[in-house]
């Protein structure tokens, strides 16, 4: 089940450390394509996830799936699973987790609408999408942006598997 939330405006940068792929586009309309689920996995299993929330304070351990805006003729686009900084970090900090194959991704201040993602795995995703391009697109007088979207997975769950970001702009 999709709820739409509101428009949102995020006021200033925002800065993420992430575990980054590349992922084909032809993967974004395949249903049956897990590449990015099993991303996700793969990382749980490597201790990925464990080492960037391990960065968070207490309740702050909100994961987030970050996705590149795609560009037109591009045939891939990255995908990241990343925790929020606390302001920009540290450039000697940065570099320790580069070397061991982190990415700092910075988001730009943006509208997003946002959806909540309620079920028990990713369909809800898939749902709120179409629900974006389906219905709130005709309707609102926005168009996508070329910014980041992204999923909220938070720790403290309550009910929702993950709140859908998606970038807009007005016509």
């Amino acid at each position: 089940m999709v709820l739409e939330k509101e428009c949102k405006q995020q006021q200033e940068e925002k800065y993420f450390l992430a575990r980054v792929q590349d992922f084909a586009v032809d993967i974004i309309h395949d249903d049956s394509n897990h590449e990015i689920p099993d991303f996700w996995e793969m990382c749980g299993k490597k201790g990925y996830i464990t080492e960037l929330t391990s960065l968070c304070s207490e309740g702050k351990k909100d994961l987030y799936g970050l996705c590149a805006p795609l560009i037109k003729n591009q045939t891939s686009f990255a995908y990241g699973i990343g925790v929020l900084l606390e302001g920009e970090p540290d450039e000697l900090v940065l570099q320790n987790w580069q070397q061991k194959g982190f990415t700092l991704w910075k988001t730009n201040p943006c509208r997003y609408v946002v959806f909540s993602c309620i079920g028990e795995d990713g369909d809800c995703i898939t749902q709120a999408w179409e629900k974006f391009y389906r219905e709130f697109l005709p309707q609102s007088g926005y168009e996508p942006s070329e910014e980041t979207d992204f999923e909220i997975y938070f720790e403290k769950e309550q009910g929702m598997f993950c709140e859908l970001w998606i970038p807009i702009c007005l016509h």
